[in-house]
């Protein structure tokens, strides 16, 4: 089964840990008429966000549409994913 650990950090500090699972991936494909299986080829910030506001909003920590929710993101991580330096 295909879940995602992604950490969010807010701009006031506080974080939190969102567990992508299968109501994310599926949300994400109707959203997007992408399928997740060119992930591997073709993932972006974009799609780690909204999987992330998904899950977020799915377990009632959030109520805000996702770009309005995207302004209170400061940074992210992902599990096995390695830090980008700009």
């Amino acid at each position: 089964m295909i879940r995602l650990e992604i950490g969010i950090v807010y701009t006031g500090g506080a974080s939190v840990e969102a567990l992508a699972g299968p109501a994310d991936l599926v949300a994400f494909e109707a959203e997007y008429s992408r399928s997740v299986a060119k992930f591997e080829t073709e993932l972006r910030i974009t799609d780690i966000l909204f999987l992330a506001w998904h899950s977020i909003k799915r377990k009632k920590q959030t109520d805000l549409p996702f770009a309005e929710w995207l302004d209170t993101v400061e940074d992210f991580t992902m599990d096995g994913a390695d830090e980008v330096t700009p």
